[in-house]
């Protein structure tokens, strides 16, 4: 098998009183053994807080008073990373806080937490950032006090190409089609407005699209709903918690992923510094179990293809776990590389 590419953000500016990182690193992955390899780095992205790639070109966006979203080319032995343009985001748009690649690879969106906006810019034929077509700037607030105004955390192309944003501040997710002039038009019917005090963060689909699972950093808990490109988000099935025990201390659940054969489902959780795996039947979530991240406080995962490895971006350090891919159980860290407080990691594919 060839060597994985992976591509880490991490913050360039301190952060919590740690200091910042090189921005994107670029690292070769053993497919067998799991080892790193740091093959380069690249500080001209600013705080890059999530990355997303297609095919040669990567796209970053940071976490900045106005947002701006940079792309870069990858090299042919994809052991570098050199920039290509970027893009401001404007007013209203503080605080990128990921990136979503269409799949008409002529648009792509920013959610913008500080901002409490989301942004859709179109590309160039190159691949380049474009320009800016739309900018959803949303109000509302939630009874949690992470809630105290709008945060757009995520957005998520439905199979069937509607648009969905989850804001974190108002406990929405709101559905959106986009028209042939670039225009989005919101479909009331579609969206939803989750239970009060959630929080809703990432979002990813079944595999067969049917079900929509969101995990929701205020009550540390993940949500199924169904879905279906007729209807929008319909009723929510199930809601399950992703802590092992009561935690007196800070614990916020980050990212949710998916593996690739659709049997189980893996959240992140901050604080107690574990990944928790649960079963799924392709309906709902069961028979949870908790596993060491590899490092502190993980914010980010990416699973490989074949799914034997999930790399954690951890906020020190970024760990490679072996996985077994019929169990779903994975192992402790065989490989690691520390990297300044990083945010999101993606292999290339």
């Amino acid at each position: 098998m060839k060597e994985y590419t992976l591509f880490v953000g991490g913050y360039t500016r301190p952060f919590f009183g740690k200091e910042g990182g090189e921005g994107i690193y670029v690292f070769g992955m053993n497919p067998e053994t799991g080892a790193l390899t740091l093959r380069s780095t690249n500080h001209q992205a600013e705080n890059p807080t999530f990355l997303q790639q297609r095919g040669s070109l990567l796209y970053s966006v940071g976490e900045l008073d106005e947002s701006e979203i940079s792309a870069f080319r990858i090299s042919e032995d994809k052991t570098q990373v050199t920039l290509i343009n970027k893009l401001p985001l404007g007013n209203h748009t503080g605080y990128g806080t990921q990136l979503t690649l269409w799949p008409d690879n002529r648009h792509i969106s920013s959610a913008n937490y500080r901002g409490g906006s989301l942004s859709v810019c179109t590309l160039g034929e190159n691949g380049e950032m474009d320009r800016i077509c739309n900018t959803l700037i949303y109000e509302g607030s939630g009874p949690d006090k992470q809630q105290d105004g709008s945060h757009v955390h995520f957005s998520l192309i439905s199979p069937g190409g509607y648009l969905l944003v989850a804001n974190l501040g108002c406990d929405t997710v709101t559905v959106y089609k986009m028209d042939a002039e670039d225009k989005l038009h919101r479909m009331e019917n579609m969206s939803i407005r989750t239970p009060a005090g959630r929080g809703p963060r990432h979002m990813c689909f079944s595999r067969d699209g049917s079900r929509l699972l969101i995990s929701c950093e205020c009550s540390n808990t993940v949500l199924v709903y169904e879905w279906s490109e007729e209807a929008g988000v319909g009723d929510m099935l199930q809601e399950i918690s992703v802590l092992q025990a009561p935690h007196a201390g800070f614990t916020k659940l980050a990212d949710i992923q998916l593996s690739h054969d659709g049997r189980y489902v893996y959240v992140c959780v901050r604080g107690t510094d574990q990944l928790c795996c649960f079963s799924f039947d392709g309906d709902r979530l069961s028979a949870p179990n908790w596993f060491p991240s590899g490092g502190k406080s993980p914010r980010a995962m990416a699973i490989t293809e074949d799914d034997k490895f999930i790399v954690a971006a951890n906020a020190n350090m970024v760990a490679v776990l072996p996985r077994d891919p019929v169990t779903g159980e994975v192992g402790g860290a065989i490989a690691s590389c520390p990297v300044g407080h990083s945010t999101c990691v993606t292999i290339m594919k």
